[in-house]
């Protein structure tokens, strides 16, 4: 991610703000323009999570912003632990922590254990979208659903790789196309809507 600071403008600027928004840092509009609304909420986000206050997203920042971009963080498994208080803790359930830790034994977890708890949505659904972002909400999805098969298939004309999502092994299958004919996406493109509605209410159901 690319550092933001006053004046910076773009999708990642709203990708910012979506997020300070929704952790209760920002009451200002989504627009992609970082203003000075935008640094103080910066500001306060960095104060509370310990980080230099001096409302740069630089490479710290964007760190203590990535599990909420993501839907998810990593907890270490200590004694005494239970999967219901583990997810009553994060505001989560205990099927999403097992969909993403197949491995785990939920009557018998290992202390010291590193697991996936999600706890919040993945797909942004009120900034511009762009390659960058949807390869990011891909990889989370990959770490939540690890049952998904993610794949690059080619490569655009601008050189950036185009993904495939492949899940379940049943007797039919099902081919869902999408594409874009701009550098930049902005919510309401048939990529996003696919990707938004479609592959993640499956990732639910399943």
């Amino acid at each position: 991610m690319n550092t933001l600071r006053l004046n910076s403008r773009g999708p990642e600027v709203e990708l910012l703000q979506s997020l300070l928004l929704k952790l209760g840092f920002y009451t200002g509009a989504i627009d992609g323009i970082y203003g000075f609304q935008t640094f103080s909420a910066v500001q306060k986000f960095q104060r509370q999570f310990g980080l230099s206050v001096d409302g740069i997203v630089g490479a710290n920042t964007w760190n203590a912003l990535m599990p909420y971009i993501n839907g998810y963080t990593t907890y270490t498994i200590k004694q005494g632990d239970t999967l219901y208080e583990i997810a009553r803790n994060f505001s989560t359930t205990v099927d999403a922590i097992i969909y993403a830790n197949p491995q785990i034994d939920a009557d018998n977890l290992s202390i010291d254990q590193e697991i996936i708890v999600p706890f919040g949505n993945i797909v942004p659904t009120n900034i511009s979208y762009t390659s960058q972002i949807l390869d990011l909400n891909i990889n989370a999805l990959k770490t939540i659903y690890p049952f998904l098969e993610v794949s690059t298939i080619g490569t655009s004309v601008l050189g950036r790789g185009i993904r495939a999502i492949k899940f379940g092994n049943g007797q039919k299958e099902v081919l869902y196309c999408a594409s874009t004919h701009r550098k930049r996406m902005d919510y309401n493109s048939i990529t996003y809507e696919i990707f938004r509605k479609f592959i993640k209410k499956l990732c639910k159901q399943r």
